[in-house]
Parts: C-alpha cells; sequence; structure tokens
C-alpha cells in the first residue's frame, strides 16, 4: 500500500532506526518528526531551494554551478568550488567504472563468497554480469525484484575494503571500536573534552597516532579488542585511499593517506 511505501523511504527508515535505538538504551530523549519539504530524496529536477542531493550532484557533474548555489548554504558551496579548483572532487560514478569491471573480472566466485552480503546467488550474478561492458550495464544485468540497486551499489564496495563475513560479524557482536572525529567547532571542542573521559572506546582526532591507542589497550587503560580495532581502522584509511585515488591531478591522489589529514577545527566568529 502507499503507507507501506512511505515508510520504507530512505528518511522514514532512518527515523524508524532512531526510535528503535531510543528505546534500546531507555533514552529520555522526545522524538519530533519533521514533515519533509520540496524534492524527494531521489528526484532527479532542479526545484530551487528545496532540491534533492541528486538533483545538486547533477548540476554540479554537468557545470552548472549558478543553478546548485540556489540549493547550497553559501559555505557548503564555496567548499566544492575549493575542491573542484583544486581537483580534489567532486568524484561521481562515472569515475570508478574503469576500476569496477576489471576488478570483478578478476575475481572468482570463491572470492565473492567471503565477503558480507554475496548470498542467494549472487556470487554468481557479479561474477557473470562483470563481463558487461559499462558500469551502467553491469548494475542493470545484476538488479532483479530481489537485488535492488541500492543494495548492489553497496555490495559492489565490500570486496573493495575486504569486508568480510567475520569482520562484520565481529563488528556487529563488538561495535565500533573507536570514535572518529572529524571536524569541530569551539563549543564542540569543550564536549570532546568533557566526554573523552567517560567514553568506553577512544575518540581519535589525529589519526597518525592511532598506534598509541593499541598500546594504551596493550596496557589495560582501555579496553578494546585490538585486533577488531585495527581492522576497522584499516577499512576507515582504505575507503579514503581508495576515494582520493580517484581524483583529477596525480599530484592530489598522492596526498590521500588519513594519516595525513587533519581535523578541521571552526573557528567561530565572535
Amino acid at each position: 500500500s502507499h503507507r507501506i511505501e512511505e515508510i520504507g523511504s530512505s528518511n522514514n527508515i532512518l527515523g524508524v532506526e532512531y526510535l528503535r535505538a531510543i528505546q534500546e538504551i531507555k533514552s529520555k530523549m522526545t522524538p519530533h518528526s519533521i514533515m519533509r519539504v520540496g524534492a524527494s530524496y531521489t528526484d532527479e529536477e532542479h526545484r530551487g531551494e528545496f532540491s534533492s542531493a541528486t538533483a545538486i550532484r547533477r548540476l554540479i557533474q554537468n557545470g552548472d554551478i549558478e543553478s546548485a548555489s540556489q540549493s547550497m548554504p553559501k559555505e557548503s558551496l564555496d567548499v566544492i568550488l575549493r575542491e573542484i579548483r583544486s581537483g580534489r572532487g567532486p568524484v561521481f560514478k562515472e569515475n570508478v567504472e574503469s576500476f569496477f569491471i576489471p576488478f570483478f573480472r578478476l575475481l572468482s566466485r570463491e572470492d565473492y563468497c567471503r565477503y558480507y552480503g554475496f548470498v542467494e546467488g549472487l556470487d554468481a550474478r557479479f561474477q557473470e554480469c562483470s563481463m558487461e561492458g559499462s558500469l551502467e550495464r553491469f548494475l542493470r544485468c545484476v538488479k532483479s525484484k530481489r537485488f535492488t540497486l541500492s543494495r548492489i551499489r553497496r555490495l559492489m564496495y565490500y570486496p573493495v575494503l575486504r569486508f568480510t563475513d567475520d569482520l562484520i560479524r565481529k563488528s556487529s557482536e563488538l561495535g565500533p571500536q573507536y570514535i572518529r572525529v572529524l571536524a569541530f567547532n569551539e563549543r564542540g571542542r569543550f564536549h570532546l573534552s568533557r566526554i573523552k573521559r567517560s567514553m568506553k572506546i577512544p575518540v581519535i582526532t589525529t589519526t597518525s597516532l592511532w598506534r598509541k591507542v593499541v598500546d594504551k589497550s596493550l596496557k589495560e587503560e582501555i579496553k578494546i579488542d585490538v585486533d577488531l580495532f585495527e581492522a576497522q581502522l584499516k577499512r576507515d584509511f582504505t575507503a579514503v585511499s581508495f576515494y582520493s585515488s580517484l581524483y583529477k591531478y596525480p599530484e592530489s591522489r598522492a596526498r590521500g593517506s588519513d594519516l595525513l589529514s587533519q581535523v578541521v577545527y571552526h573557528r567561530q566568529e565572535r
């Protein structure tokens, strides 16, 4: 029915998961629902101020920055323009086509079966459809009533990032072994210093110092599963390295390591 389709939309799925988590941790938070205004999540048409992320990405890809600017905060637009000028992005699905098709052709059914989510014959479909000549044709080939495009697109990255069944099982059982901070402002810095004292898992702001986390664990100053911590962090680094390898300029690709990245600190004007 129409109501069931509504509940199955991306925003509502996220909302339901928030409600489930609030109940699970017995939080005192009171949830409030907010009606989405403007375009739906996957609407490809530009609709002015309230356009979808899909439409905005398409405008940027087509070089129509003027139209895209109508749907974005100035601060966000400035960042995108800076990254475009530097050759660091944005990266679109067309940029990964030359990687995925040859990569999938190198994998056997046994290789696929090592990774999470390749069930119900998906290993065979991926192997067979890797003979297609483009990423778009590959996706259409794999897609079926059981296998949606969103699911297939997620699965594409699991072999690249080595998301094995064992890793996902252990991560589901023990949870994340660290919290990584990407950016904060002055108020965020205050909260960071406060929560660091009460967190059961490490809060990482400088990724190059990750070995200190391992040392603290070995000294039993913090309680984490070291093997899982290293496995999760490795995938974190690999994802960024893979993304940066698709940048326009070689010099930008070479500086893609997370170990060289600094946390973004936004100093607010008084």
